[in-house]
């Protein structure tokens, strides 16, 4: 994994700082990378969205989205791209 990478991902947003922890090792990028589940923020950066937006769209259930016990709203990284894919491909009116 690149620096520029790394750089990238924090940029955007994608990754979160650790506890304890001064900066983003490859470790903590590959378990981004390895980890199938996104927060809100998370889901809105990968589709150009707000947070908010991202809420709406799951409580619209336009987007999938699961709860966990805890009551937060998780979102698959995959189906996340594939929406956004989609919506890169939606031709503009």
């Amino acid at each position: 994994m690149s620096e520029v990478t790394v750089t990238r991902f924090r940029r955007e947003g994608l990754l979160i700082t650790l506890e304890g922890l001064p900066s983003y090792s490859r470790a903590d990028v590959q378990e981004f990378i390895d980890n199938p589940w996104l927060n809100g923020r998370q889901a809105a950066m990968i589709l150009g969205i707000s947070h908010v937006r991202v809420s709406q769209l799951a409580n619209e259930e336009r987007i999938p989205v699961h709860v966990t016990k805890s009551g937060q709203r998780v979102y698959r990284h995959r189906q996340i791209e594939v929406v956004a894919n989609a919506r890169a491909e939606r031709p503009t009116r």
